[in-house]
Formats: structure tokens, C-alpha cells, sequence
């Protein structure tokens, strides 16, 4: 059974962030890490709940009506022993290689433009990493935090630029169909 990471992640946010609401909590991980990873409120405020029960955060209502949550040193602890851990292996859940899968039914129009999206966005994320990068050199966060932190984007901007250039040889790909039957598709692999 996969571990749940939700957990982690807010822990983490709350270790690196101080004190937030849920709604802070979601607007950080969007802010900060959403190239990479997303919890939706459905995920943090039952999260929440659970890690305030077993004592790895804690809450007060403030004046306003807030409720920050704080991490505890039982929640560093737990922070800490999950970081060191190797992660779990990835599955990879893709709705644009699951419609390619069934490329048969598709026919190499419909192909060619899931293929031109994929490969349209990657750019497009490539452009919004790089921009983040140049940012985070720009801004005020040194050291270690900045290490880390443009480490992740250039993991995000490597990734990216494999997804256009695979999307650019599966269009060559498509396009030798077209042209030249499977056999020529299949060559163009190669």
C-alpha cells in the first residue's frame, strides 16, 4: 500500500512556512511547489484533522477567526524520518499516453493535434520554469533553500523539455504514418 503523502507535505509547508490556515496551506503548495505537486482542499482539511489527533500539528483560533496550524516536534520528527526514506516508486498516470494507447481507434488527425498539445504546453512549461528560475536567483532566498529550491525547478524544466522533444518524435512519428504506412512509422523510431 502506498504511503500517504499529504501528510508529509503539509508537515513540510508547516516546518518551512510557519503557521497557516488550510486555505494559506493550499495558496503555499500552489505558490511554491504546484509545478510539481497539487493537494486540492478535499486532501489538506481532513489531513488536517487527522494530524492535530495524533499530535503532529497543533492549532489555535486566533482573533480573527483563523485557525493557523503549527507543527509539532513529534510532526518534525515524523518530517524528518519521511525525508530520510528512498520515495516510493511513481506511477505514472497520463490521460494523453492512455488516449495514444488506443491510437487505432484515433486516427492520425486527432493524434497529431493530442501530439501538438503535449508538445505546445511543455513549452509553454519549460518558458514558466525558466522564469520561476530567474526569479528565485533574483529574490531574496541564499543558500541552501535556494540550492534546493532551483534544484526541484531544473528537475521541472528537464522533464519538460524531454516531454516537447518526445511529443516532437511521436509527431515525425504520426506524419511517417501518414505518409508511408506503419512500417515507415515504426523506422521512424528507430
Amino acid at each position: 500500500m502506498r504511503e500517504k503523502t499529504t501528510t508529509f507535505v503539509l508537515l513540510g509547508v508547516l516546518a518551512a512556512g510557519g503557521p497557516m490556515t488550510g486555505y494559506d496551506l493550499r495558496g503555499w503548495i500552489n505558490g511554491a511547489i504546484g509545478h510539481f505537486w497539487s493537494e486540492s482542499f478535499g486532501q489538506i482539511y481532513p489531513e488536517l484533522k487527522r494530524l492535530t489527533a495524533e499530535g503532529l500539528i497543533s492549532a489555535a483560533a486566533a482573533a480573527d477567526g483563523r485557525k493557523p496550524y503549527r507543527i509539532t516536534p513529534a510532526g518534525r520528527t515524523a518530517l524528518t524520518a519521511w525525508l530520510e526514506r528512498q520515495p516510493q516508486a511513481e506511477t505514472v498516470r497520463s490521460e494523453l499516453l492512455l488516449k495514444l494507447y488506443f491510437g487505432r481507434f484515433l486516427g492520425t488527425e486527432t493524434a497529431r493535434d493530442l501530439l501538438t498539445g503535449a508538445r505546445d504546453r511543455a513549452g509553454d512549461r519549460i518558458a514558466e520554469l525558466e522564469t520561476a528560475a530567474t526569479d528565485l536567483r533574483r529574490g531574496e532566498t541564499r543558500g541552501e533553500e535556494l540550492l534546493f529550491s532551483l534544484l526541484v525547478t531544473d528537475r521541472g524544466i528537464a522533464a519538460a523539455r524531454a516531454e516537447r522533444d518526445w511529443a516532437a518524435r511521436a509527431l515525425k512519428a504520426v506524419d511517417a504514418l501518414e505518409d508511408g504506412g506503419p512500417d515507415a512509422a515504426l523506422a521512424s523510431l528507430r
